[in-house]
């Protein structure tokens, strides 16, 4: 099913019908005009609640800090202490079904430990020491301490390897509801099949799809369930960017590294900054 425009569509209709009384700027503005990425998704509380940073744009702290406090708590305080909208943090589960921090299948890289997360058991994951000497945080402990420790703080949850069924879902909300973070959360993956499981059992959490690098949707084709694009800056453009919000979808640019370029994004119309150095990205808001 084609994606429908929400604006532009109707407004063009009741001009072919010859409705003089209504003003509209001419065709070619029309087509060209700069989408409000504010408007497009003022009905989303993530985008639209209440946040510690003055801009319009979320600056969001990609895995908290990344090296090696990446997806552990002094890493996730270290960035909202920073100044940092939100965090985005990478979710696995665990052999006997629990949430933790991890981007990578194993836990070789981040971890002093051997193996794969999905092979493991909470207990065993717990006993790992990441490089900066911290636990393996769970779901449950990073949304307890973003909601008790930082104000109108934010959730970005990227689901790798978990699959997105009505078990999982149902979990994940919970979690969400007993911490008051359902509408400060967004859920970002692959998976189509899993973000229309998501629609259909959460429809107030936005729905992001991660972009490939180097490949770029065909916008209209996406499903009406799509709110984000999370995408490589080697990938976004700002014609890409007009484009994704005239079908009210908005643009999470990943690698904005220094203040100038998360500058640059935001006044392109990015609604989500994401940074590995998120103290830079915060200059971009002040």
């Amino acid at each position: 099913m084609t994606r429908k425009t929400p604006l532009l569509v109707p407004l063009l209709s009741l001009a072919l019908l010859g409705l003089a009384a209504i003003a509209l700027p001419a065709s070619s503005d029309v087509a060209t005009a700069k989408p409000s990425t504010k408007s497009i998704v003022a009905h989303i509380p993530y985008f639209s609640g209440k946040k510690h940073l003055p801009c319009a744009a979320i600056v969001t702290a990609h895995r908290g800090t990344m090296g090696k406090a990446e997806n552990t708590m002094p890493g996730i305080r270290k960035a909202l202490k920073q100044g940092a909208d939100a965090v985005e943090v990478d979710i696995r589960q665990t052999k006997d079904g629990y949430f933790v921090a991890m981007h990578d299948a194993t836990v070789t890289r981040t971890t002093n430990g051997t193996g794969t997360v999905a092979k493991m058991t909470l207990s065993e994951v717990k006993n790992l020491r990441a490089k900066n000497g911290a636990t393996v945080p769970t779901l449950n402990h990073i949304l307890r301490v973003v909601s008790s420790e930082f104000k109108n703080r934010r959730i970005h949850l990227d689901l790798k390897g978990l699959a997105l069924n009505e078990a999982n879902i149902t979990r994940i909300m919970a979690q969400l509801d007993k911490h008051g973070m359902r509408q400060r959360a967004i859920i970002t993956t692959k998976s189509l099949a899993g973000l229309q499981k998501l629609q259909e059992l959460a429809p107030d959490i936005p729905a992001e799809l991660i972009v490939t690098i180097g490949t770029w949707p065909e916008v209209s084709q996406l499903p009406q369930y799509i709110n984000s694009l999370n995408a490589d800056k080697k990938s976004v453009t700002k014609k890409r960017i007009n484009t994704a919000a005239k079908y009210a979808i908005v643009i999470a640019e990943r690698g904005l590294n220094t203040t100038k370029q998360a500058k640059n994004a935001i006044n392109n119309g990015v609604m989500i900054v994401m940074s590995d150095k998120p103290a830079q990205a915060v200059k971009a808001c002040k």
